[in-house]
């Protein structure tokens, strides 16, 4: 989970969490300046080393990644981060990933503005996807005997290549096909030697995009169900503590009357 540090106060945020648990949190990287808005990782799942070493960490550290973070806030929609080397992953690979995150608000109401989602924001539940994990799930061993398989981040043949494996003989034909990958399209296109049908070649395309589709997607609606129980846990939460104020506003209004018949 990723909490909103409301007014930039990391200092309170702080000495909330060492004092509940986790006597060693800090926020970092720090903000630049005391007005700067701060986001830190609370939790994460499974607890272990690897996972460990994020807790604290600031997004809204690194421009394009705290973007991500704003839109997400600003729409309510589960968003992507733009794809690029993991936190928990540098060091250990040079495999790109993103973070699908989804934005948890209190109080929750469905009409919300922009704005007001942004002033009501709690944070958000968040999950890692690393694009060759996905990729390797959808395909077997020989799938890219004599083949190239490239996925860019958008829809034209200049949007940038961020995955990249198997290799053709040259020249080659290719076939493309656009997937839905969270809240963007990507390209992922299909390379084998000349020689092959086309017509095959976009069949497999095909086939290999939707199965990846449908993986992701599933994957995506899995974090969507998870952001869904921890709005409806805030929800809960709110109106538990509601009824419970009203019953103590009533036992202290009773109390009084009796005290003050008695007296």
């Amino acid at each position: 989970f990723i909490l909103h540090v409301k007014d930039g106060n990391v200092a309170a945020i702080e000495r909330w969490m060492q004092a509940h648990g986790e006597p060693d949190f800090h926020v970092w990287p720090k903000p630049v300046s005391s007005g700067s808005e701060v986001y830190t990782v609370v939790a994460l799942e499974p607890d272990n080393a690897t996972n460990r070493a994020a807790i604290g960490f600031n997004p809204a550290s690194e421009a394009k990644r705290y973007a991500a973070l704003q839109s997400a806030a600003k729409s309510g929609a589960v968003t992507k981060t733009p794809a690029g080397i993991l936190l928990y992953d540098e060091g250990r690979t040079k495999e790109p990933g993103f973070l699908a995150v989804i934005p948890i608000y209190r109080p929750y109401f469905p009409e919300m503005t922009a704005k007001e989602r942004a002033e009501l924001l709690v944070g958000f539940v968040y999950s890692p996807i690393r694009i060759a994990e996905q990729v390797a799930a959808v395909r077997n061993s020989e799938f890219l005997a004599n083949r190239r398989i490239t996925l860019a981040d958008g829809v034209t043949p200049q949007s940038p290549v961020f995955y990249e494996r198997g290799k053709v003989d040259s020249p080659s034909l290719s076939a493309f096909q656009t997937v839905r990958i969270v809240d963007r399209d990507w390209r992922l296109t299909l390379a084998a030697p000349r020689g092959r049908s086309l017509g095959i070649l976009a069949i497999t395309v095909l086939a290999f995009g939707t199965a990846l589709g449908l993986l992701l997607g599933a994957l995506t609606a899995l974090i969507v169900q998870g952001g869904r129980l921890a709005q409806a846990e805030l929800i809960a939460k709110k109106e538990y503590e509601g009824v419970r104020n009203v019953l103590a506003r009533e036992l202290s209004h009773r109390v009084k009357n009796t005290l003050a018949t008695v007296i």
